[in-house]
């Protein structure tokens, strides 16, 4: 299956993510679990704050879509207990339940 970008190329969709730019591409397109995988196949090959971030991005875009589940297992792959606990605090507060029952 494809589909047309804006700039008018077409994006096979389960394309393969090769690095960060075809993974927020992915993320863009709504091929989060694709993302997801790359990321943790790739977390050893970069460093903690690349990891913090690229999570953060597939974080944010799980939520987006209510998926808490999901979202859920991007907060622990935060850079620092600070992140964690604010990545916790969120989800829980949009979940409208505690973290823990997510």
């Amino acid at each position: 299956m494809s589909f047309e970008d804006p700039q008018n190329n077409k994006i096979e969709r389960g394309s393969k993510i090769e690095n960060t730019s075809s993974f927020q591409e992915a993320i863009e397109q709504g091929n989060l679990e694709e993302a997801e995988n790359w990321l943790i196949e790739n977390k050893d090959n970069y460093d903690a704050r690349w990891l913090d971030h690229r999570s953060l991005e597939l974080f944010r875009a799980y939520r987006a879509k209510m998926d808490y589940v999901s979202a859920k297992k991007m907060v622990e792959l935060a850079d620092s207990e600070v992140n964690i606990t604010n990545r916790r605090n969120k989800l829980a507060e949009e979940a409208g339940i505690p973290y823990e029952e997510i």
